[in-house]
């Protein structure tokens, strides 16, 4: 559809109500449905008709701004309740497999326990690992990292665990993801195999802000 025009009648031109009432007519048989780009005024959207939903999903192009880009895309996923094994020395992938919230489209792959970004932007990442209550912990570091595409992007302190106490580590930040890219959890033990605690592993992450 292109610009919608009107032609004005002549001066002395015999009308009659069908005349009028055909000319308008097909203005609005134009413009019902069929507005596009080139009749849309540059900032005639509103941050109002996000909220209202009056902008759907299926009014955008693909092509430019996609729906991902304007829905909230988050979620957490954490352990099963069972405990995992970790090999010392071994930097393993933190097995996550109960997914407690996702939203913005089926971004974590549950089989590869990884997320996979939707859209370029700037994402917050947020991962936490316990090993389990162990006397031979006492005088092991512990290690856990989130990686992008198997590469260490974010890195936990590294704690020197104490004796028969359960040990946490958490790694946090904000990190810059192209469509596509993957983000895993990864953790072990120093120089003893250990277990993490089932259920007590997570992983979450939100998008700040989608680049177009």
């Amino acid at each position: 559809m292109g610009l919608i025009t009107y032609t004005n009648l002549e001066d002395g031109t015999p009308v009659t109500a069908n005349v009028f009432n055909e000319r308008f007519a097909q203005v609005i048989k134009e413009i019902n449905g069929l507005l596009d780009q080139n009749n849309l005024a540059d900032n005639a959207v509103t941050s109002s008709k996000y909220a209202d939903g009056s902008l759907t999903n299926n009014k955008i192009d693909d092509n430019t701004i996609t729906p991902q880009k304007l829905s909230a895309i988050a979620f957490d996923v954490q352990s099963a309740a069972s405990n995992q094994n970790i090999t010392a020395g071994t930097m393993t992938k933190v097995a996550l497999s109960v997914l407690n919230y996702e939203y913005g489209g089926d971004n974590f792959d549950i089989s590869n326990q990884r997320f996979i970004a939707p859209v370029s932007g700037v994402y917050q990442l947020n991962g936490r690992v316990t090993f389990t209550t162990a006397a031979n912990l006492a005088g092991n570091f512990i290690y856990m990292d989130l990686r992008v595409n198997g590469v260490t992007r974010l890195i936990g302190t590294n704690i020197n665990a104490g004796g028969n106490n359960s040990t946490g580590i958490v790694a946090a930040g904000a990190v810059y993801l192209n469509a596509g890219d993957y983000v895993e959890m990864w953790a072990k033990r120093d120089t003893q195999n250990g277990q993490l605690t089932g259920s007590q592993s997570e992983l979450s992450g939100f998008c700040v802000g989608a680049t177009v």
